[in-house]
């Protein structure tokens, strides 16, 4: 299970892929596939049980990364605050893409600590 997950998160990473556009070779399931501007609007007026399960979703994504590609370390160096406001202003910047294409993001600008 875990060569599966660590081939797919790798495949993902590394595909090319259009802002909106997600080049995943396996299924997203949860609040991934929800869209940002669905996040922003989840999260316009605090904390709620959606932001919440959005937020658990994504630092999950995350940490999964980290434990399955070598030398990966997404979330080194922040908190939980930190990863929810840049994916904040991320989707707000871009709306139409998916949650899981706000993750991806993430990672490329985060790959290690």
């Amino acid at each position: 299970m875990r060569i599966v997950l660590a081939l797919a998160v790798s495949a993902a990473l590394v595909s090319p892929s259009e802002v909106g556009v997600s080049q995943s070779t396996y299924k997203v399931m949860g609040a991934g596939n929800s869209s940002c501007g669905r996040w922003t609007a989840d999260h316009r007026y605090g904390v709620n049980p959606v932001a919440l399960n959005e937020e658990s979703w994504v630092v999950g994504f995350l940490s999964g990364i980290g434990d399955v590609v070598p030398d990966a370390n997404p979330l080194g160096g922040t908190d939980l605050d930190g990863v929810t406001g840049w994916i904040g202003n991320y989707c707000a910047a871009h709306p139409l893409i998916s949650i899981f294409d706000a993750a991806i993001a993430f990672y490329r600008a985060h790959p290690r600590p």
